[in-house]
């Protein structure tokens, strides 16, 4: 999964070869989001009756 902003406008793109990036969705827009964001992570639940769930553990964000 990987999250893409522009302005205030965010988007998700998911890989099933690890290359080709499809985007899920469509984009979302984060009214008052700042222009500086802290990190984050995303986290796909495949279903989307269903929250997903995750370990952090060994967790690495570069920019």
């Amino acid at each position: 999964m990987r999250p893409n902003r522009t302005g205030n406008q965010v988007s998700g793109y998911c890989s099933t070869n690890g290359t080709t990036l499809t985007q899920v969705g469509s984009a979302v827009n984060l009214s008052g989001a700042n222009a500086t964001e802290d990190a984050g992570v995303v986290h796909p639940s495949h279903d989307n009756k269903i929250s997903g769930a995750a370990n952090s553990g060994g967790l690495s964000i570069t920019s």
